[in-house]
């Protein structure tokens, strides 16, 4: 289970934190596609989360 106010401190987190930083660093995007990048990163989480959840 994920401790919901002490998530930032684990390695899980600090792990992803960095290899997204860079990959975005190490590329030529432009703020804006980055931005566009995490949106849709963003969007395909949430879109596997739902499929994910138990229907009633």
């Amino acid at each position: 289970m994920i401790n919901k106010w002490a998530f930032r401190n684990e390695e899980w987190f600090i792990k992803s934190v960095d290899e997204i930083k860079k990959i975005l660093s190490n590329s030529d995007l432009t703020y804006e596609q980055a931005k566009c990048v995490l949106r849709e990163t963003e969007h395909q989480l949430t879109t596997r989360q739902e499929k994910m959840k138990v229907k009633d």
